[in-house]
């Protein structure tokens, strides 16, 4: 697929032109993928080259969301490894025991972190019911505010999510 980046060194009228034929065309011979399910977070549409340049972008992240959704972001694995490793105990052990925060854990710092929905996060975290991934999330948060240990774990979590490098295999067993 060819974007306005890659029209070479014509003069703007001139890509304008050529956008609108490529689109014609593009439109006459039956496009077969939407370029909108090529957006690259959200945003940047063209070539890879294009792409590339996009996530390299310079700016303020905190003002800027759209930089936000280029930064590389962390899987739901990544997130449940470092809950296995503050809590010294595989995601089979815990995961759906009564009482037992790490799940949930998981899925309140998979939501900020991973760019992922609740409906996915229920997928991926074992069948759940979007409603229930939203009530563990709520449930959590709320119990955070005034469980001291609670948050010093979410902070564990979320510093060795941040940092992939610093998964050390010593657990913390805090959990």
């Amino acid at each position: 697929m060819v974007m306005y980046g890659s029209l070479g060194e014509q003069s703007e009228s001139d890509q304008k032109i050529a956008y609108q034929r490529f689109v014609e065309e593009s439109l006459r011979s039956g496009l077969v993928e939407s370029p909108w399910d090529q957006l690259v977070g959200g945003l940047v549409l063209g070539s890879d080259l294009f792409k590339k340049v996009g996530k390299g972008a310079k700016g303020d992240h905190r003002e800027q969301p759209g930089l936000r959704r280029l930064d590389a972001r962390p899987s739901f694995q990544q997130v449940v490894k470092a809950v296995e490793l503050v809590k010294g105990e595989k995601w089979d052990q815990f995961a759906n025991r009564v009482g037992d925060p790490g799940r949930d854990v998981a899925l309140e710092i998979a939501r900020r972190r991973c760019g992922l929905t609740l409906k996915e996060l229920g997928a991926i975290a074992g069948d759940l019911d979007y409603r229930c991934v939203a009530t563990a999330i709520g449930r959590i948060k709320k119990r955070a505010v005034t469980d001291r240990v609670l948050r010093t774990i979410i902070r564990e979590v979320e510093a060795k999510v941040a940092n992939v490098k610093t998964f050390s295999e010593r657990p913390s067993q805090r959990i």
